[in-house]
């Protein structure tokens, strides 16, 4: 409801639709990194697990791992990466290489919490440049 509230809802007053944008842009995002929710397949008793492999370390500070969040999922928007990738073992392992102590972000996560925080945090900048711009030029591209 917040995020249709601050990105969707054309008929919401213009104070109440920052008020939410605002609200999504710096709500922390304690979402669940280990994927509880998520199911798990079946594995045979001989298959072994890729993140079993890897070395354990403590998980990286919490700002960290935002910062590696928001940059991952810009590289996935811009690319056109689908969502469900990020839980590809081969995936996961590079990830892992890259930072072993990273937890990356389940599908669900990437592709809803952390994609309607951006959008939140993006309309929050433009906004604000809109606002600071002294004159604007609008034109169509063709």
């Amino acid at each position: 409801m917040e995020k249709h509230l601050a990105v969707d809802c054309i008929r919401v007053p213009e104070a109440i639709k920052k008020l939410w944008e605002d609200i999504l842009a710096e709500r922390e995002n304690n979402y669940n990194r280990g994927g509880s929710g998520s199911k798990k397949q079946k594995l045979e008793s001989n298959q072994s697990i890729i993140t079993n492999h890897l070395p354990s370390i403590d998980p990286l500070p919490l700002s960290i791992s935002r910062n590696i969040d928001r940059a991952l999922l810009k590289a996935w928007i811009s690319c056109g990466i689908p969502f469900d990738i990020i839980e590809n073992p081969f995936m996961l392992d590079f990830l892992k290489q890259m930072n072993s102590a990273y937890i990356p972000p389940t599908r669900n996560t990437l592709s809803g919490t952390l994609m309607d925080t951006e959008e939140a945090h993006v309309n929050q900048k433009m906004r604000k440049e809109l606002q600071d711009a002294e004159n604007l030029t609008l034109c169509k591209l063709i």
